[in-house]
């Protein structure tokens, strides 16, 4: 179930990511704040993965239904819509349904392959995750420690701390504080009043908590590189907001910019484990690898086209969410099945001589508007509509609610409906412990070994 979630997660979070990309650039070229795009995406890629396999959960929860023995149909409505004995092979509907029902089981399939590697993740989980914590907390320690090293002086008019090399940054704390190299004060007054203005407005818009709230979200899934990136995305968000609101005060874009080249020379020239250290005792130090991004943002104009700008990220929003929705949330491992007494080698028959449906939805053409999915846990065979017993190789998708056989043998076949409603299912059982089976429900399985058939998530 873990290596199932963390690769839901990592699809949830590429799609996220792309989306916020998608966004940003929108609201750059619209001239607006970025720093919330990406704060509300890395929040969105550790609850929505959460909140979407909680669903799951109890959407899967397992109402145990096993019938032995005696006769234990009960008497069953017709189908809902119109139902034949002729088989759709593949999804009857748009491109957009075919798109769609493949991604989904394109991810099913990644995600069931990927449950053999619990344990080694969930351990690796931890590793990480204290390793990163430690660093962090060293760093927090460090910052602390290095402040109360530094001398408090007046620049400006304004208290700073002086250090050696580290800076120029704003740092969180009580009271935040901004911390400035030795080498800014030998600059002419009106570049010191640029690096000053630029951390006072760090501290207005209080970016250093933001940085290590969003931070903590690394700690919690310190495997998730989309998740590593966004908080890269977001150090960047914040300096190019920060740069925008200096230069809205007047400030020249030319000798701002001089500046930013300056104050990039100096961090480059810092220690490579020191640079680490700075980056998180000190987030909001310069990034080097962030230079062009920022004159680029700093000299480049609103659009002029922002109807167009606004139907490109409503369309990349709209899209992304549906492939989002989309994204099936790993299901919990049922129960293991009741042990079957079949004799070795003998074969266990399920045939389902009636199937309906109860509160389907229909379109427009009274047709019935979802899917009906058989597959199987395992060399399953199945046969519809008097055809011979196949292997299922794959899903089978239907259109409408045949007759159906299913060898049980060596493993679960599986009933689901795709779409709103139920399905009622009633047959017998040749070669297991069970005689006749029947159950009501959205997804129902049939035992492997013949012993009866469950039904999994909520009766409605």
């Amino acid at each position: 179930m873990i290596a199932a979630l963390a690769v839901y997660a990592l699809f949830v979070g590429l799609l996220i990511g792309a989306l916020a990309l998608v966004v940003e650039r929108g609201a750059r070229r619209l001239g607006s704040p970025t720093r919330f795009i990406w704060t509300v995406a890395m929040a969105a890629m550790v609850v929505v993965p959460a909140v979407g396999a909680m669903l799951r959960d109890q959407q899967s929860a397992t109402t145990p239904a096993v019938f032995t023995g005696t006769d234990a149909s009960v008497p069953l409505r017709t189908a809902d819509v119109p139902a034949s004995d002729e088989i759709s092979p593949s999804v009857i509907g748009t491109s957009a349904d075919r798109i769609l029902n493949a991604w989904r089981d394109t991810l099913t399939a990644i995600q069931n392959g990927a449950r053999a590697a619990d344990g080694l993740l969930l351990a690796l989980w931890a590793v990480l995750s204290a390793l990163l914590l430690g660093a962090t907390l060293h760093a927090l320690s460090e910052a602390r420690r290095m402040r109360h090293g530094l001398k408090a002086e007046s620049m400006l008019g304004t208290t700073v701390l002086l250090s050696e090399d580290i800076g120029p940054s704003a740092v969180g704390g009580d009271p935040p504080a901004i911390v400035i190299p030795r080498w800014v004060m030998a600059l002419d007054e009106s570049l010191r009043s640029l690096v000053i203005r630029h951390e006072q407005e760090h501290l207005a818009t209080r970016d250093p908590a933001l940085l290590t709230t969003a931070l903590c979200l690394v700690v919690l899934m310190p495997w998730h590189p989309v998740l590593w990136w966004s908080w890269r995305r977001l150090r960047l968000a914040l300096e190019v907001d920060c740069d925008a609101r200096v230069l809205r005060r007047e400030a020249s874009p030319k000798q701002y910019g001089q500046l930013l080249l300056l104050v990039s020379h100096h961090r480059a020239t810092a220690p490579r484990g020191q640079r680490a250290l700075m980056s998180l005792a000190t987030p909001l130090s310069p990034q080097a690898t962030h230079l062009k991004q920022r004159i680029d943002a700093m000299t480049t104009g609103p659009t002029k086209h922002k109807l167009t700008t606004l139907a490109v990220m409503t369309a990349g929003a709209v899209g992304a969410a549906v492939l989002i929705a989309a994204v099936p949330a790993p299901a919990p491992e049922l129960p293991p099945a009741p042990t079957s007494t079949v004799a070795q080698g003998a074969e266990v028959i399920v045939r389902a001589t009636t199937v309906g449906t109860k509160n389907v939805a229909v379109d427009g053409r009274g047709q019935f508007a979802g899917e009906l999915l058989i597959y199987g846990d395992g060399p399953v065979k199945i046969e519809i509509v008097n055809e011979a017993l196949q292997i299922a190789s794959d899903t089978v998708r239907l259109k409408t609610f045949p007759a159906f056989t299913a060898d049980v043998t060596n493993g679960d076949v599986h009933v689901e409906l795709r779409g709103e409603g139920e399905i009622e299912l009633a047959g017998t059982v040749s070669g297991g412990p069970a005689v006749n089976v029947s159950a009501t429900g959205h997804h129902l399985v049939l035992l492997k070994g013949g012993t009866g058939i469950r039904t999994v998530g909520r009766k409605k």
